[in-house]
């Protein structure tokens, strides 16, 4: 068996609460420490964690090769400058910055550092098991996709002063949704070469409605509508893409309720006029965090890159892909 690497997570909420079970289940990590505000596990001698409140005691360890990054997104730049010089593997939440010029900085440091530094950035949707299946699905049928179409649905928990509502400290609906949407359809479907926002967007301001057209590769067009408000009803709670091909059309959709909820992939077929819905893909009924499953994956493929000493997608080049898509389509102007 492969020895395993020593880590440490830095953020109690989805770094302890997700992201440790997710580490936890790989068996190729052996979680050494965690820094975050809390005296919870100060001097826990039976869990053998080194917990820190000062999130540079953990980085500064020797013993630690390898490093999580769930705090708030405008501490992770700088948690990751310090990382590098210490010379730790980096494994970050989305977004890695909050500016597109830093990334390149941050990505220059790591190529000049003599030493290899693995570093993945947590893009998860596409380790989802309805994603690979229909991302094999494109490969074995040959699928030729003629337009694309996403509605994503949440409700908003979130308070109304929280760093998650707003674009300018990491979160609103750009990077914690948008992102992801961006990350999957070129990874599915092809480059993004052109973007036009459809809805007001400001950055100072919590944004309810998020709506912007893509052109791929090929003139593939592809809608994306989101909304996250704390008015949604049940029913309008959903993610979903609507797939137009050559040989029919697919549904991939998810209930956004709980953290339970799982995708389901569904063919569309016309039959006398009327449209039935026959389910390909629908993955068993959990009631464990989705989250868990996708990080895992994430967390293999970051294992295995620090023993091969090999970048693994998704990784800081991908995040500045984002960043720019991003950027576009806060400049791109209103229709």
């Amino acid at each position: 068996m492969k020895k395993r690497i020593p880590i440490a997570i830095i953020g109690k909420n989805f770094g302890y609460k997700v992201l440790a079970k997710s580490l936890n289940k790989t068996k190729r990590f052996d979680l050494k420490a965690l820094s975050f505000k809390s005296n919870k596990f100060k001097n826990n001698s039976i869990k053998n964690i080194f917990f820190s409140s000062n999130w540079k005691d953990i980085i500064k360890d020797k013993e630690i090769k390898a490093v999580v990054i769930a705090s708030p997104p405008t501490m992770h730049e700088k948690i990751i400058n310090f990382a590098i010089k210490h010379k730790k593997h980096i494994f970050c939440e989305k977004p890695c910055s909050l500016n597109l010029k830093k990334i390149d900085k941050i990505i220059k440091k790591i190529k000049d550092k003599k030493c290899f530094i693995s570093h993945m950035v947590n893009y998860e949707m596409m380790e989802l098991k309805a994603f690979k299946y229909f991302s094999s699905l494109i490969r074995k049928k040959k699928l030729k996709i003629n337009s694309i179409g996403v509605e994503w649905n949440v409700f908003n928990r979130t308070k109304v002063y929280s760093w998650k509502n707003y674009h300018k400290n990491g979160g609103g609906l750009m990077f914690n949704y948008y992102c992801h949407c961006l990350f999957y359809i070129e990874k599915l479907f092809g480059k993004i070469n052109s973007i036009k926002r459809i809805t007001n967007f400001n950055l100072n301001k919590i944004n309810n409605t998020l709506e912007v057209m893509l052109k791929l590769k090929n003139d593939i067009f592809c809608s994306i509508k989101i909304s996250s408000t704390k008015l949604l009803k049940q029913n309008d709670l959903f993610h979903k893409l609507i797939i137009y091909t050559n040989q029919g059309n697919y549904l991939i959709k998810c209930k956004t309720l709980n953290i339970s909820d799982q995708f389901v992939i569904e063919k569309v077929i016309v039959s006398k006029n009327k449209f039935i819905k026959k389910k390909i893909f629908k993955e068993k009924k959990s009631s464990n965090d989705f989250r868990i499953l996708p990080s895992y994956f994430n967390f293999i493929k970051f294992a295995d890159s620090i023993e091969r000493k090999k970048i693994i997608t998704p990784n800081f080049l991908d995040a500045k892909n984002i960043h720019f898509l991003i950027k576009k389509t806060i400049q791109s102007k209103k229709k």
